[in-house]
């Protein structure tokens, strides 16, 4: 794609609004495979988690228990 095409594409873009709202994100625990409504989610330090194991640490080794996820600490 060449600068006159950018121009293009930026002239065709301007105007249009790309905004979204977020409404679900993978848990904050690192080793976690969950996807998590934002609504749902154990908030903790500004991060979403699935739940309250992942939220902690996993302070037992556990795994937070949904299906299909083999997380722990």
């Amino acid at each position: 794609m060449n600068m006159y095409s950018y121009v293009r594409v930026f002239k065709e873009l301007k105007g249009v609004n790309f905004m979204s709202t977020v409404t679900q994100m993978k848990c904050a625990c690192e080793s976690c495979l969950c996807v998590v409504s934002l609504s749902d989610a154990i908030q903790k330090d500004g991060k979403p988690y699935c739940g309250e194991a992942c939220a902690n640490g996993h302070p037992a080794g556990q795994g937070c228990g949904h299906t299909g996820c083999t997380c722990d600490a």
